[in-house]
């Protein structure tokens, strides 16, 4: 089983395409960077996300609280089938750094 890869201070292009053995890898940063209408009015957001599965598609998410509950929510903004795709939808994403967590 191979191990983890955590990097910090890295776009999310470089992130996703670098040349790893983990095939799932995760890019967060804190805070909101992208609109989404199904995220509540008290909503803490804790970070954005892209996540790429083995099969190569990719999911935009957010993570948040809301005050009075234990609970941490995620929700999915998009899910494109490529890099590419993301970049045309949310360029500004592509402008920012992040964090990569790369595993399996």
């Amino acid at each position: 089983m191979s191990k983890s890869h955590h990097q910090y201070n890295i776009k999310l292009e470089e992130a996703m395409t670098m040349d790893l053995t983990q095939r799932v890898r995760v890019w967060d940063l804190q805070g909101l960077h992208v609109q989404d209408e199904d995220i509540p009015e008290n909503a803490n957001v804790q970070t954005t996300f892209v996540m790429k599965f083995p099969e190569g598609h990719l999911l935009l998410g957010i993570q948040w609280t809301v005050e009075g509950d234990l609970m941490t929510h995620m929700g999915t903004v998009a899910e494109v089938s490529t890099l590419e795709e993301l970049k045309d939808k949310f360029p500004k994403l592509f402008e920012l750094e992040g964090s990569l967590y790369a595993f399996a």
